[in-house]
């Protein structure tokens, strides 16, 4: 393959034995209570995860939460200590490697021959396996904004080229399966928004698409499920639109004089663990979050109003930045 060279209110979604978040549709990775050690560090400890077929799944976690090793555990490249795996709904281990020939993979930054061709690399990289159809070369170029660079030689590519040829080079065999490590890497903002569409076509298209990334705006925008690990064990999973909808909030700024009632009215209103101040607001205007779906930002200004609370100002909204924070705890 090219490149190869939970604490108190964390919440994850239920993994049947067969089937995607919710236990609907089939599987095209799984990991059942994967286990990882090195020496006396812990990389995954019990982990599950589950990536419904036919999605871009967002692969989430802090530094040194284990997501390299997870992918290595899945692609065979190394060897769990304890549980599980499969693909495509069957069960896999380093011995079923072969296998791999659905799945096309860029893990960490990809290697080629500097002296090569973009072109010229990707027919060698295809030489050495299944031979890939005639013009998949030109193909994967062109999905990448490649193709009217594929005759220089790979030591004039920046950063960014080398990382889209090597995606290129894990979709050369039309693979049903692929797995980016950090893919955006060196890219520019128009590289990554070209990477986006390119990895939601290719679910559209019925691929699986798994993307471990740290740009979380980026993730928000292209994914239609998330995993999000931590310390080696899934802390969340499941449909991006629903978590966003569970952790939408509406921040409302009321004066010091309003201050204590606003809170009071917004606590009878969503219930007292549903609100928050920020810190050291000190004598002037301050924010108060309110746990809510982001489209009842009205109503929450209308119960203020309808008490003779008049809010200075009002932000709706949610992110996945907000909830990866809030489940990892990571600054």
């Amino acid at each position: 393959m090219p490149g190869q060279s939970g604490g108190e209110g964390i919440q994850s979604m239920s993994v049947s034995s067969s089937g995607s978040p919710g236990g609907q549709g089939p599987l095209a990775l799984a990991a059942r209570g994967l286990e990882k050690s090195y020496g006396a560090t812990r990389a995954l400890a019990g982990l599950e995860l589950a990536v419904p077929q036919g999605v871009v799944y967002g692969f989430l976690g802090p530094n040194g939460a284990g997501k390299t090793t997870t992918i290595r555990c899945l692609l065979g490249l190394i060897r769990p200590d304890g549980g599980r795996m499969e693909l495509f709904d069957k069960p896999f281990t380093w011995r079923d490697r072969q296998r791999l020939g659905q799945v096309g993979a860029l893990v960490e930054s990809p290697a080629f021959y500097p002296y090569l061709s973009g072109g010229d690399n990707l027919r060698v990289i295809g030489a050495t396996g299944t031979a890939p159809r005639r013009g998949r070369v030109d193909e994967v170029l062109e999905m990448v904004g490649l193709r009217d660079r594929s005759r220089d030689k790979v030591s004039a590519y920046s950063m960014g080229m080398r990382q889209r040829l090597g995606i290129a080079a894990a979709l050369l065999s039309d693979p049903r399966l692929l797995v980016l490590d950090e893919p955006a890497n060196g890219l520019d903002p128009a590289g990554i928004v070209s990477m986006r569409e390119t990895l939601r076509y290719l679910a559209s298209q019925g691929k699986t698409v798994f993307v471990s990334s740290h740009i979380l705006p980026e993730v928000e925008q292209m994914a239609e499920v998330v995993g999000i690990i931590d310390h080696g064990r899934l802390v969340r999973q499941g449909r991006l639109e629903e978590m966003l909808r569970e952790t939408g909030h509406v921040r409302v700024r009321l004066t010091a004089a309003d201050s204590t009632a606003g809170r009071a009215l917004l606590e009878r209103f969503a219930g007292t663990d549903a609100v928050w101040e920020a810190a050291g607001q000190g004598d002037g205007d301050g924010w108060i979050t309110v746990r809510v779906e982001p489209d009842r930002a009205g109503e929450v200004n209308r119960a203020l109003a309808e008490s003779g609370i008049y809010a200075t100002g009002l932000e709706s909204g949610s992110d996945l930045e907000s909830l990866f924070l809030s489940l990892t705890g990571a600054a």
